[in-house]
């Protein structure tokens, strides 16, 4: 039997699991006023931070779409 896990990048893996092909993490959706970014490798969570801090709206975060799920 094979399978594959696929969660979101709010879920945390262990190191092993992150080498593991039968884990896969699909990455949120980011916004902060007018820049957006996907919660993915190239994620800069400082820069991140300084928009939070510099802009009067609250962030949001998207979940991935299914289809997104589905490719994975």
């Amino acid at each position: 039997m094979s399978f594959k896990i696929v969660v979101d990048s709010c879920c945390e893996l262990p190191e092993e699991y992150l080498q593991d092909p039968r884990f896969e993490i699909v990455p949120l959706g980011l916004e902060v006023g007018d820049y957006q970014i996907q919660d993915d490798e190239n994620f800069d969570q400082a820069e991140f931070l300084k928009k939070v801090a510099e802009c009067p709206k609250c962030p949001k975060s998207a979940c991935p779409s299914p289809e997104r799920f589905r490719e994975a």
